[in-house]
């Protein structure tokens, strides 16, 4: 009831009072109207008292709870322009600053635990309010239609974010989240215009119906792998999104929950989903593109509605690391790209078997985040010609690019750890492989089976690093043309040797100045560039990068003499 109402009552029972008339209204009052008249500058509410100065500072003090009241029925009214709440106060009434406009500034202690339901409602003046920890809930419609609030930050010790606490608050732009919140209320921020971006955390489980709705200057959301539903008309009307990733932990989208979002253009959606309410993506742009899976509830969503779609060729499964493993390839793309990510969970492995027998395939492109490659993983892909593998890749299974009859580019993984038995068998057109430092066994000591480049038949050079400390056997069988290119007197020569295979020695991770490739820096450097000029006996392509240590590209005199300087102690640098 308004202040002029609330007086115009008071001054009617008076007279009435006076006439002897009090017994025949038609009406009655309540006795908070009757003790707390309006005008006075002191009172009670709850367990608490209150002062209001004349300046419209209202002091709110006690131990306990205030009350709680209707809609405008508060007794100091709508004058106030501060309020201080005092240590010892527990809770805030319903209603109990709603539609103080004026209001700019209130101080919450920590002992207060409760916002009560639209208790500043309507306080547009309200710039910025700090909740303490203590508070662990906030009503529904506690700050509604605080027009002037520019930032909010929730406190961890609430674990719900109520219905339309912060709906229409049009000047809102930061809010935060903490991680104990577990859900997101209806019209929570619905109509805030100013929000740009929300960081939701990965506490919550569910979003409620109409929580970002006409929120029309947000671009940025990202739902976390927590959330398991999106209620209906979420984010009806937010006109600045453009793309958005619906995580694997989601199994529905309600009614209208992306309605109007006309500058989306890209949606992904996994098929843990197994249910889209009508109109979900209705009066998107008109370039909206679903990315699905093949025969999920998403595809078929939007074959109903007539969108666009991008249909991920493969399955996978959640590992408990976060990432995922690439399982089945459901694709006919001759040339696969396979992605560093799926619903935002980075692709780490490919499993067993997964591009087994497929003869469609010509070029495979692995991701740096990538780092096993599995059993089998390309058996038999008897188009396949290159494969261009990520830097992470550790392993390399058993068989992996067995019987790739036409496997001719493949570099590998710097990080490359180990390489399974018959991991390039019978890929008769592979002609050239560089072995990465840090593998260290090519095949395994207790392998039976076919040797690791057994009937490469094309194989003319293969590079194997000091790291290799062993070999099979049965390695090399059938690679009648091969030349096993290392470190001299490394393993890889004495395995060259001791199996009638021919072997160059080259410069391998010698320091620049090496010219002579002996693994040390001396004046027989200066002595082998001075032969090398005078073609007595020429440096091999690997010496001459060595010796060329001005890096101008040609080898001469100026290169031994400066070889010559570095060992004399000299101020000068190698490369």
């Amino acid at each position: 009831m308004k202040k002029s109402v609330r007086k115009s009552v008071s001054v009617l029972l008076a007279i009435l009072m006076i006439l002897g008339m009090f017994t025949a209204l038609p009406f009655s009052v309540s006795a908070a109207e009757s003790t707390e008249p309006v005008g006075a500058s002191s009172g009670t509410t709850g367990d608490c008292t209150w002062t209001l100065d004349d300046d419209g500072v209202l002091t709110i003090s006690g131990n306990g709870a205030m009350e709680d009241y209707d809609a405008y029925e508060s007794p100091w009214g709508s004058g106030v322009t501060s309020v201080e709440i005092e240590f010892g106060v527990t809770n805030i009434g319903n209603y109990a600053f709603s539609d103080c406009t004026g209001l700019t500034s209130v101080t919450i202690p920590d002992s207060v635990t409760s916002i009560g339901n639209c208790a500043f409602e309507y306080c547009s003046g309200l710039t910025s309010v700090e909740i303490p920890n203590s508070v662990t809930s906030i009503g529904n419609y506690a700050f509604y239609g605080c027009t002037g609030l520019t930032s909010v930050e929730i406190p961890d010790s609430v674990t719900i974010i109520s219905g339309s606490v912060f709906s229409n608050c049009t000047g809102l732009t930061s809010v935060t989240i903490p991680n104990s919140v577990t859900s997101i209320g209806y019209d929570a921020f619905s109509g805030c215009t100013g929000l740009t971006e929300i960081a939701i955390p990965n506490s919550v489980t569910s979003i409620g119906y109409s929580a970002f709705y006409h929120c029309t200057s947000l671009t940025i959301v990202d739902i976390p792998d927590s959330v398991t539903s999106i209620g209906d008309e979420s984010f009806w009307d937010c006109t600045g999104l453009t793309s958005i990733t619906i995580p694997d932990s989601v199994t529905s989208i309600g009614y209208y929950a992306f309605y109007g979002c006309t500058g989306l253009i890209s949606i992904t959606i996994p098929d843990s989903v197994g249910y889209i309410g009508d109109g979900a993506l209705y009066n998107c742009s008109a370039e909206l593109e679903v990315t699905c899976f093949s025969g999920s509830a998403a595809e078929n969503f939007a074959k109903r509605y007539g969108l666009k779609t991008n249909i991920i060729p493969f399955k996978i499964n959640k590992l408990a690391d976060g990432t995922v493993e690439i399982v089945q390839y459901t694709g006919s793309e001759t040339n696969v790209v396979i992605p560093d990510s799926i619903f935002g969970r980075p692709v780490s492995s490919l499993g067993e078997w997964v591009f087994a027998n497929n003869t469609k395939i010509k070029s495979v492109a692995i991701p740096d985040s990538l780092t096993d490659i599995t059993t089998g993983a390309f058996y038999n892909c008897t188009a396949l010609t290159t494969v261009t593998m990520g830097s992470n890749v550790t392993n390399l299974g058993d068989s992996a690019f067995e019987k790739c009859l036409f496997l001719e580019n493949i570099n590998l993984s710097a990080s490359l750890e180990t390489i399974g038995d018959e991991a390039f068998y019978d890929c008769r057109s592979l002609t050239s492989l560089v072995i990465p430092d840090g593998v260290q066994k090519l095949g395994s000591e207790s392998s039976v089976g076919f040797g690791m480049f057994e009937n490469c038949k094309s194989l003319e050079e293969i590079t194997i690093p000091t790291s290799v400390c062993y070999i099979q056997g049965n390695a090399f069988d059938g690679c009648n043309s091969v030349t096993i290119r290392g470190k001299a007197n490394s393993y890889a020569q004495t395995y060259a040797n001791g199996n009638q295979i021919a072997f160059k020695a080259i410069y391998i991770g010698s320091a620049v100045g090496d010219a002579n490739n002996d693994a040390k820096i001396s004046v027989c450097d200066v002595t082998a560039i001075q032969r090398h000029i005078a073609e007595i006996e020429l440096l091999t392509d690997e010496q001459l990068a060595a010796a060329d240590v001005n890096k101008d590209g040609v080898v001469t005199i100026d290169d031994a003499t400066l070889i010559q300087m570095y060992l004399a102690e000299y101020d000068v640098v190698l490369g």
